[in-house]
């Protein structure tokens, strides 16, 4: 993302976990190193992604800064409101425009949307009333622009 560091520290690429730290005097005594693997960098100091999941991985997560610094609803400054939802999915409100639901079942749940006309960031479908959340999915939604609060 122009304008940001890069510093990595592993999840971001997808690295596993190291144990190799259990065997090394001067890091052994301390549990953090096994999510602390060595980066596996190239000579020209970008990082070496191991395989296409990596890669998708590490895109999606850009994706994911592009749009927090689009939507002024996604700043660390803004409310959050758990709202009521059904089964196991957890549902809140950022801001007065991005509704984030996850679902901790295996099992689609039906949710219950607040008014409004709510656009998936996703996959830019429109919603107006419920969504379907798939089992242990996320769904991420935005007010359309003169829609009911």
């Amino acid at each position: 993302v122009p304008g940001l560091p890069v510093i990595y520290m592993g999840d971001e690429i997808a690295l596993d976990n190291d144990d190799s730290y259990r065997s090394d005097p001067a890091r052994r005594h301390e549990g953090r190193w096994l999510h602390r693997p060595p980066m596996p960098w190239r000579d020209d100091g970008q990082v070496q992604f191991a395989d296409a999941v990596a890669r998708d991985v590490h895109g999606e997560l850009l994706s994911w800064i592009r749009l927090r610094q689009q939507l002024a609803d996604l700043r660390a400054d803004r409310p959050c409101q758990v709202l009521p939802s059904s089964g196991a999915v957890l549902a809140f409100l950022r801001g007065e425009h991005v509704l984030a639901m996850f679902n901790f079942a295996a099992q689609s749940t039906l949710v219950d949307l607040p008014r409004g006309s709510w656009r998936d960031l996703r996959d830019d479908g429109f919603l107006s009333d419920h969504a379907e959340v798939p089992g242990f999915g996320v769904r991420w939604l935005l007010r359309q622009a003169g829609s009911a609060s």
